[in-house]
């Protein structure tokens, strides 16, 4: 069983109870991404954390963001918003570590 979550460019889907080996069990993993869509003329840009606790989602949030955006700068915004949606979950307290998942080695390698 899988959950599955949508932006305005691709279908993109997430095992629910998977964690990466290592993430404990009650940590925050937090999946991100970004895209952007060049559709007729209009180009839209956005984003999605989608957060995992205990294997179960938690929190699933799209990000509007400025159509002017790079791809690349819409994952970085996403990466950069993640702690934040992370740490205001009411479940985070029982978290020792928030663990940022993301598609992209550049935006990892730049940010972390």
């Amino acid at each position: 069983n899988t959950e599955t979550w949508y932006n305005s460019v691709r279908r993109v889907t997430h095992p629910p109870i998977y964690l990466p080996s290592g993430i404990p069990f009650w940590d925050l993993a937090v999946y991100t991404d970004g895209a952007r869509s060049e559709i007729a003329e209009s180009p839209r840009t956005g984003g999605e954390i989608v957060i995992f606790q205990a294997g179960q989602m938690v929190h699933r949030e799209s990000l509007s963001l400025d159509s002017t955006l790079s791809p690349f700068d819409t994952e970085v915004t996403a990466v950069k918003e993640a702690p934040e949606a992370a740490l205001s979950l009411p479940t985070a307290r029982f978290s020792e570590n928030i663990w940022i998942l993301t598609d992209n080695l550049e935006v990892a390698r730049l940010l972390f």
